[in-house]
């Protein structure tokens, strides 16, 4: 019988700090992520709250992937440098990969939506 007196390494993550204020306070972060050129905050509907929370949801997810999946490899093994890169590598090349791919699905839409029956609305 061995006895683990390894320190757990829990830390606050700054994507979960991220995420509490997104879903606690939409509103504010909605209005302080978004240039508003001098103008007062703009009124958000319910969509837009919504829409910061799934934000901050993905901010809790990065920040509970930082936090349980890394510490996992860390003890998965801990010895072996060479098996922990090969893991972390792995998940974010998967990060890497959703992240692109956000970006080019986004940048498709902009695009398809400044177009009108005629042709681009630009």
């Amino acid at each position: 019988m061995s006895t683990n007196t390894e320190k757990q390494d829990i830390s606050l993550q700054p994507a979960t700090v991220a995420a509490g204020i997104a879903i606690g306070v939409p509103d504010w972060y909605y209005n302080e992520t978004l240039p508003s050129e001098g103008k007062p905050g703009a009124a958000s509907t319910l969509r837009t709250q919504l829409l910061v929370c799934q934000l901050g949801n993905c901010y809790f997810l990065l920040g509970m992937i930082s936090l349980c999946v890394m510490s996992a490899i860390r003890r998965a093994v801990p010895y072996d440098a060479v098996a922990q890169e090969k893991l972390v590598g792995g998940l974010l090349t998967a990060l890497a990969i959703a992240d692109a791919a956000h970006y080019i699905i986004v940048d498709a839409c902009w695009f398809i939506a400044a177009w009108d029956a005629v042709g681009p609305s630009l």
